[in-house]
């Protein structure tokens, strides 16, 4: 199997009194989103494949939701995309659908603003989580199959899904309940279509005139 670049875990029930020592991966770095309203569970693990290029967003991890943001670009990206935002999310069952997705949005607003071009790989938990405005964002919610028993809780929502091979199914890691998902880049992937606006004025038409080229 080919290396893997960034691994996530959800519902870790990591703790301040574990040591990121103990759960360090040869190769990796750790990020990590303990919960901090005193329950126990919970909690977002991500493994970054050293060298890569990952900023995190430390400034989304503020709301108190159990989440965690990178931005990734290398030097050369497709013209199409000039950044990929890679969000990890546990939506606990219990939680509070509205705040989740109003939280949800505001960063990728947040990220879109600064970013206009920005590819977004949302990927986690989300229970029962409501998906009607991530679709519409618009987003493709690319697991098909079930993660855990009769469900389909393990979720990937995504703008730029022709880069992508179709997620695959895997066994849960150790005592988990939960089956994994491995999603890899397609290796030819198709190009989309774009559209350019150009202006052109010409003596005998003082109107602005628009042409869509497709590239």
């Amino acid at each position: 199997m080919n290396r893997i670049d960034i691994a996530l875990l959800v519902e870790t029930w990591l703790h301040a009194g574990i040591s990121d020592d103990l759960v360090a991966v040869a190769g990796y770095f750790t990020l990590r989103r303990n919960r901090h309203d005193g329950r126990s569970g919970g909690g977002v693990l991500v493994y970054v494949r050293n060298g890569l290029p990952c900023e995190l967003l430390a400034q989304l991890g503020k709301s108190g939701m159990e989440g965690l943001w990178l931005l990734y670009r290398r030097c050369i990206m497709p013209r199409e995309i000039s950044h990929t935002l890679i969000g990890a999310l546990y939506h606990y069952p219990k939680a509070d659908n509205g705040k989740m997705l109003d939280y949800l949005i505001s960063s990728l607003d947040t990220v879109s603003r600064q970013h206009l071009q920005v590819g977004i790989i949302l990927l986690g938990d989300f229970n029962q989580l409501p998906d009607s405005q991530l679709c519409s964002y618009p987003m493709r919610q690319l697991v098909t199959g079930l993660t855990r028993k009769l469900a389909t809780l393990n979720k990937i929502y995504i703008n730029i899904a022709n880069w992508f091979k179709k997620p695959v199914i895997l066994p849960g890691i150790s005592r988990s309940d939960h089956d994994s998902v491995l999603m890899a880049p397609s290796a030819c992937p198709k190009r989309p279509r774009r559209q350019m606006l150009q202006q052109c004025r010409r003596s005998s038409d003082l109107a602005e005139r628009h042409y869509s080229v497709t590239i």
